[in-house]
């Protein structure tokens, strides 16, 4: 049987979170989360995209359908949202060649996220 507090828990520990600071991140308050933890109460449907949003898991994941790996691009600006997609694009494209070595187009957005993180 599927536990929803117990994957939250579990989820939220992985991520070094203390209940009150997932509380401040997606506005309610640190009961809260410990009553959706202790499956006193559950999320609606939009605390459940905040939780994941936050967490950085999908909500196949949250809701136990599903364990993937997924990246959060909560609380970045559009620009750096993209140039996240577009370098997971990339590597998909040349896993794809099984090609080990990187393209110009990586090293490009490599030299665009080096900029974010350097300005």
């Amino acid at each position: 049987m599927y536990d929803f507090g117990l994957t939250l828990r579990e989820i939220r520990k992985k991520k070094l979170l203390t209940q009150k600071r997932l509380a401040e991140l997606i506005g309610v308050t640190e009961t809260v989360i410990s009553k959706y933890e202790a499956n006193i109460s559950y999320p609606p449907f939009e605390g459940l995209r905040a939780l994941s949003a936050v967490l950085g898991v999908s909500l196949d994941e949250l809701c136990g359908t599903e364990a993937k790996e997924t990246v959060s691009v909560y609380n970045i600006s559009k620009e750096q949202q993209q140039l996240v997609r577009s370098l997971v694009e990339e590597f998909r494209r040349s896993n794809e060649r099984l090609n080990k070595k990187l393209t110009a187009e990586q090293y490009e957005l490599i030299g665009k996220i080096t900029a974010e993180f350097t300005e």
